[in-house]
């Protein structure tokens, strides 16, 4: 009994596990979110060798408000050069649509590997 309850328990870890889709290479994305409603996208970091989604862009503050959670290693990385989920959340304030980009790059450089856009309409 045990064992089929521990099968399970790693069925249903495995099915949540994958339902989670990071953002790691170039991407385009649409979503559109209620005024006082929100939406998390989590990125992929490599800070080990300086790598992590940051944002030039700007954007429409008085549409959407942007908060950046805790970074967590990833599983089945080590802590020392290990990649790491950032969660980010954008929170629809007012009516509107606006258009942040992050850019997966080594801050001290000008150049990036990968770039992410999210339109945003908040209705």
């Amino acid at each position: 009994m045990k064992s089929i309850l521990f099968v399970l328990f790693l069925l249903l870890l495995t099915m949540h596990s994958m339902g989670q889709k990071y953002i790691s290479s170039d991407t385009v994305i649409t979503q559109k979110i209620k005024a006082g409603n929100s939406f998390e996208l989590k990125f992929v970091n490599l800070p080990g060798a300086g790598y992590g989604w940051k944002t030039d862009s700007t954007y429409d503050k008085s549409i959407i408000s942007v908060k950046e959670g805790a970074s967590e290693l990833m599983e089945g990385n080590g802590p020392d050069g290990g990649h790491y989920i950032i969660t980010i959340e954008f929170i629809g304030k007012k009516p509107g649509n606006t258009i942040i980009e992050y850019f997966y790059k080594r801050p001290w450089l000008s150049e990036w590997l990968y770039k992410c856009q999210i339109k945003i309409e908040v209705e």
